[in-house]
């Protein structure tokens, strides 16, 4: 793990700021203290109670002078001072009671806020998104936060801010470690290409939003579902691995895929 998140950070000769908000939750956490080991990466975390963001986060203060910023995303006016001098919003917040007010509204006041505060330019920000698959079409009030990410989704696509969307599909084990099993990529719901999709473990998601929100040139652009086939390993290094999942999750006219042979098929 240390090996791969070292490299994750060549591509940068200046210092780069990462908030994560959601950092207590099952998946933002593992993604903090992913970002966490890289140098030259500086780490925030929006979080809604001190109390937890002590027991998951292992701060002393837990207040800004540690990077750890108290808001709730429903509240606009409470993301103000997390927000400013940011690189990259990765956004790892989960509701299932309060799906409407969470992904939606809550991805709007975290978008406007982003993009109103000071620091880089409008284009040098990145916003990236923990989603889900089962995005595309409304299968009932239950499934609600389903059909509420996707328009999160698509607030995000349109926001001008460039952006990274990763949709997952059932999240499984938090403790198992990432690059165990083969990722799978594919986009819309669609069936998945090369193995047999059943859950993914969270450890593999915030490896691949950590790579995202270190690498934007390749990651730029890119919104796709991500799954795991338990009955096969991966194929090289952990570096190689997200090279290939960005390499999959590129369209065909992408000109970035230009450079790679049999690019995902839509």
């Amino acid at each position: 793990m240390i090996s791969v998140l070292l490299l994750l950070c060549a591509p940068f000769a200046a210092a780069r700021t990462v908030l994560v908000s959601g950092a207590t939750g099952q998946t933002g956490l593992l993604a903090y203290r992913q970002l966490k080991q890289i140098p030259n990466v500086t780490v925030r975390a929006l979080v809604r109670d001190a109390a937890k963001a002590k027991t998951k986060l292992g701060c002393d203060k837990c207040d800004e002078t540690e990077g750890v910023f108290v808001g709730d995303v429903a509240k606009k006016e409470t993301l103000v001072a997390a927000m400013a001098n940011v690189d990259v919003l990765l956004i790892a917040v989960g509701s299932v009671a309060n799906a409407y007010q969470v992904f939606v509204e809550g991805t709007r006041n975290q978008i406007e806020a982003f993009a109103t505060a000071p620091g880089p330019a409008l284009q040098e920000k990145q916003i990236v998104k923990v989603s889900t698959m089962d995005t595309t079409k409304w299968i009932g009030r239950i499934a609600s936060p389903f059909f509420y990410h996707g328009v999160s989704d698509q607030d995000i696509s349109v926001s001008g801010i460039p952006f990274t969307i990763v949709q997952p599909c059932g999240l499984g084990d938090p403790t198992t470690p990432p690059n165990t099993n083969k990722l799978l990529v594919s986009r819309d719901d669609l069936p998945f290409q090369d193995g047999k999709s059943a859950s993914i473990h969270r450890a593999d998601v915030a490896q691949v939003v950590v790579y995202a929100a270190t690498h934007p040139k390749e990651a730029a652009g890119l919104k796709f579902d991500l799954c795991a086939d338990s009955q096969q390993k991966p194929e090289g290094s952990e570096e190689q691995v997200m090279e290939e999942v960005f390499k999959k999750a590129l369209l065909p006219w992408d000109p970035r895929a230009m450079t790679f042979a049999k690019p995902i098929v839509v």
